[in-house]
């Protein structure tokens, strides 16, 4: 039987700009490991803290990099710490110390894991709060220390990890209240002159490109596609492939490894079928020994391995003040990425306010939502707590082809149990006038019993989520171009009989309901709306020929806005470049 021995293919990296502020517009999509660029800068000027933009690429599963910058002058004895800070002189970027750009290592405190304190005095007093703030935690079983770092001019980097993830990655109120923590516990410490008074902190979860333990760590990626290198000894050929893990046998100190049925995988001429029997019955057995990292063609790590996860985002989430784009190869990946998004909200808001208040639309987006119907989230929502309404309506019959109503009961609340009184559709025995001001009536009755939010800044009602599509005209909801009704401030509900596209009767919610929302969701497919899609999301400059779109209007004050798109919808954007693969 030939030998093989596993190495790590190189990996690809972003290779930053001189102009930080160009990192969205010009970089192109890099789409295998996925990265997304966000990030929050704190800077903390005698306790008042402000936000401020700031880009770093970060792996796309946890959205979130959190950093606190101080600007105090240290007042403590240089003797105490000479190490901590080298000259001002020295070149930053924006104030911030930016960790080198290396292929990862076992044990180098960054995607290699472990602990580094580059002989830092204070090192091991920093790393000793960061473990009693992670112990204090409600969630300490949960929340564990991945990688640790400190460096001479006083910045410490804290990489986290979440073991009930299936990517390792906090969310973003996880990472915030360590961070807010763990800054807050530092200052005192630094008070009192045991380490710097200002150190800098970033606080974010492992990258996309994991060192991992064989066999210790390869369970608990079990199930999860990938991307392995691996040398026959006799030919000194590398092959690699994007792998599923079968078994760890640890009889026989091995690992079996299979392929993925994914689409690198599968047969160019058999047009995206399953993989054939050959394929799937193929194996590659390797003994723990002979898995290793790959640095030099001399040198090995033993018993480790960097694996890249190969998830359904086909592109990252890039942010820009048009809100967060997301982008997929396929509107199988995109269905899979918004049912997640869906099901991560309304755990989040039933665990926060008990109920989950979400706005539907109509068109091809309850198509996409179908997988909410299947395992695992028709068994893992809590469908109880969800209270539906609609965004818009056609004033029809419910059994109407046109009723948005009809299209979410077919294709998804017959099939999941939602309280039948907890779906709030219009009354289709009145006039388009009487039933708005009657859903109107409704939303206000049930933001008085507070299963609605209310918007602290406009007295709206706060929907959890309102899920909208867009038209090639760029409508959403049924606010269309030009229409007085985009100048509606005061009514919640409003509506049309002249609507360009029929029927011509409809309600909708009007843009200061939208604009309140906690989160919106805007989901376009398809060439034909490519051109809407670059109006509403690029940036137009002082020559801006369409400031009433619709679609550009809708801006939640204080909530987030999520772009799902498939690749032909986003061919237009100016903010993204595709790689030509």
């Amino acid at each position: 039987m030939m030998k093989k021995r596993m190495i790590v293919e190189k990996l690809l990296r972003l290779r930053r700009a001189g102009d930080r502020s160009s990192l969205i517009f010009n970089l192109p999509i890099i789409v295998d490991p996925p990265i997304q660029y966000s990030s929050l800068t704190i800077q903390n000027q005698n306790q008042n803290l402000s936000c401020s933009s700031s880009l770093k690429p970060t792996c796309l599963f946890a959205s979130l990099t959190h950093r606190f910058l101080s600007s105090s002058t240290s007042t403590q004895n240089e003797d105490d710490h000479q190490d901590s800070l080298q000259s001002d002189d020295e070149e930053t970027t924006d104030g911030w110390e930016e960790e080198d750009e290396v292929d990862p290592e076992v044990g180098d405190g960054g995607d290699g894991g472990g602990v580094v304190l580059q002989c830092c005095s204070w090192g091991e007093r920093a790393l000793s709060i960061a473990h009693q703030v992670l112990l204090l935690r409600a969630d300490s079983d949960d929340i564990k220390l991945f990688a640790f770092k400190t460096t001479p001019r006083g910045y410490v980097y804290v990489r986290l990890d979440k073991l009930s993830h299936k990517y390792g990655c906090p969310g973003m109120k996880e990472l915030e209240s360590f961070s807010q923590e763990y800054k807050k516990r530092l200052d005192e410490v630094g008070a009192l002159g045991e380490i710097p008074d200002d150190l800098a902190l970033e606080v974010s979860s492992p990258g996309a490109e994991r060192i991992l333990k064989v066999p210790d760590d390869l369970s608990r990626f079990k199930d999860m596609p990938m991307r392995v290198c691996y040398v026959d000894e006799e030919s000194d050929c590398i092959n690699n492939g994007v792998f599923l893990l079968e078994s760890v046998e640890m009889d026989s100190d091995k690992c079996v490894w299979k392929l993925a049925d994914v689409k690198e995988n599968r047969d160019v001429q058999s047009k995206g079928r399953p993989m054939n029997r050959k394929q799937k019955d193929w194996r590659l057995n390797l003994p723990f020994e002979m898995h290793r990292m790959f640095c030099h063609p001399s040198f090995f790590l033993s018993s480790s391995l960097v694996i890249k996860l190969v998830s359904s985002m086909a592109l990252p989430g890039v942010h820009t003040d048009r809100g967060e784009l997301r982008v997929h190869e396929s509107l199988e990946e995109l269905s899979t990425d918004l049912v997640d998004y869906i099901a991560e909200l309304s755990e989040a808001s039933v665990k926060e306010r008990g109920v989950f208040a979400i706005a539907l639309s109509g068109g091809s987006l309850i198509g996409l939502m179908g997988k909410l119907c299947e395992a695992p989230y028709s068994k893992t929502v809590d469908w109880a707590k969800w209270y539906i309404f609609w965004a818009d309506e056609c004033v029809v019959a419910k059994n109407h082809a046109d009723s948005n109503y009809k299209l979410a009961k077919d294709g998804l609340l017959s099939k999941v149990p939602i309280v039948p009184s907890h779906v709030h559709s219009i009354n289709d025995s009145l006039s388009a006038e009487e039933a708005a001001d009657e859903y109107g009536f409704v939303i206000r009755q049930l933001v008085k019993t507070r299963m609605v939010s209310v918007s602290d800044i406009s007295d709206c009602p706060k929907f959890d989520l309102i899920l909208l599509g867009m038209g090639t005209d760029g409508h959403v909801a049924s606010l269309f171009p030009d229409h007085s009704v985009l100048e509606e401030k005061e009514e919640w509900v409003t509506f049309i009989t002249d609507s360009p596209k029929p029927p011509p009767e409809r309600i909708t919610f009007t843009l200061p309901v939208i604009n309140s929302a906690s989160n919106v969701a805007v989901v376009v497919t398809g060439e034909n709306k490519a051109e809407a899609v670059h109006l509403a999301i690029d940036d137009m400059g002082a020559d801006d020929c369409c400031p009433s779109l619709p679609s550009r209007l809708v801006q939640p004050t204080k909530g987030k806005l999520v772009w799902f798109l498939d690749k032909p919808a986003a061919s237009k954007l100016k903010s993204l470049e595709f790689s030509s693969e």
